[in-house]
């Protein structure tokens, strides 16, 4: 059964499998949280053109056919490191389990686990009208004392099917403040029999 989790974990396994088995911290040699990141950026830039080859992405053939693709690549741009060679063989794996469709998913669940690591929250805030381009900067310094966040990171989209007021997705829980939401809970609360059971 697939799971994005599982996928993503074991690609980030194994880029620190990498930075372990690697030669001892030496001046000029990335962090383990800068090849984790590179190996997330080499996933994403390797995953593009793969999904450039028409028809389903799995089976040996279409294996083969990317991993030329990817080899022409490397051969071009001079693409070389350990991050690039794990994306590369991860990229593949996925075509050879049937998985390549779940890419995408994968890739979040890639960032998710990156940015707990790195103590980093996302907030996705979907609001009526466009605010200001620094109005949710000054959530900022709360957010990372109530939650203890080493950096926090906004993803602000306008929903006008809101009304008024905002959506907020934090982590796992949600706050709705907007018109829609409570009108919505209103509908609900009326749609309840007399005596509320």
């Amino acid at each position: 059964m697939f799971t994005a989790e599982r996928w993503a974990a074991a690609f980030i396994n194994t880029l620190e499998d990498g930075i372990a088995g690697g030669p001892p911290d030496k001046p000029g040699r990335p962090s383990g949280e800068d090849i984790r990141d590179r190996g997330l950026a080499a996933l994403k830039a390797l995953t593009g053109p793969a999904g450039l080859i028409p028809g389903e992405k799995s089976g040996s053939a279409v294996r083969k056919q990317l991993d030329r693709m990817i080899q022409r690549a490397f051969a071009q741009c001079g693409l070389a490191g350990k991050e690039w060679e794990t994306a590369r063989c991860f990229l593949l794996l996925t075509v050879q389990r049937d998985a390549f469709q779940h890419i995408n998913l994968i890739i979040r669940e890639i960032e998710k686990l990156l940015d707990k690591k790195k103590k980093i929250l996302r907030v996705v805030v979907e609001s009526a009208f466009p605010m200001g381009d620094g109005f949710w900067e000054q959530f900022k310094e709360p957010l990372k004392q109530k939650t203890g966040a080493v950096d926090i990171r906004f993803i602000v989209r306008t929903a006008p099917e809101l009304l008024s007021g905002c959506r907020l997705q934090i982590g796992n829980e949600s706050f709705d403040g907007s018109l829609q939401g409570r009108l919505q809970k209103m509908a609900r609360d009326l749609a309840l029999p007399p005596g509320g059971c």
